[in-house]
């Protein structure tokens, strides 16, 4: 039994992916002002993978984004 409705599941699934979707924004500008601020570092940063992690990130980013607007477009035709 499920003491909520379709709209409300999908209400609670994107309040918590808007949750996600700050954190890991703020992580993306983390990384690239990290990144700039320390040119000296370019050989760690490419050793480490800094530049993989930013560009993943970044992705997850957009990704977020797609499943926030499925659910938007969801939540309007409902």
């Amino acid at each position: 039994m499920t003491f909520f409705d379709r709209k409300a599941r999908l209400l609670l699934m994107l309040g918590m992916l808007n949750d996600v979707y700050a954190d890991t924004a703020s992580t993306v500008v983390n990384l690239r002002d990290f990144m700039s601020s320390h040119p000296e570092m370019r050989e760690e940063i490419e050793e480490f993978g800094l530049n993989d992690l930013l560009s993943s990130a970044t992705e997850f980013e957009k990704r977020v984004l797609e499943v926030m607007e499925k659910l938007k477009a969801e939540l309007y035709r409902t």
